[in-house]
């Protein structure tokens, strides 16, 4: 799994305790039900001022055409709560 912070305006991101932290999102995201099906979620976060896009490091997941859905969808999600 790959996270891609964004913030808007000035700001960094604190990184302490993000082995643990990795660990525990690797659990939620990922979901084997059975030996040929398995699931892969994506996550958008938003904390204040940041977006965090927690996807696999899969190459597919970051391609041009997806970062503009990605693009579009963080931007509708923002407009319905109020941005």
């Amino acid at each position: 799994m790959l996270c891609q912070p964004f913030v808007f305006g000035d700001g960094s991101v604190d990184w302490t305790g993000d082995d643990d932290l990795r660990e525990r999102l690797d659990l939620l995201l990922r979901d084997e039900r059975s030996s040929g099906l398995s699931m892969t979620r994506i996550v958008r976060l938003y904390d204040d001022r940041f977006v965090f896009l927690l996807k696999p490091s899969r190459l597919r997941y970051w391609l041009r055409s997806i970062a503009l859905r990605d693009a579009d969808d963080i931007m509708h999600d923002l407009r319905e709560q109020g941005f």
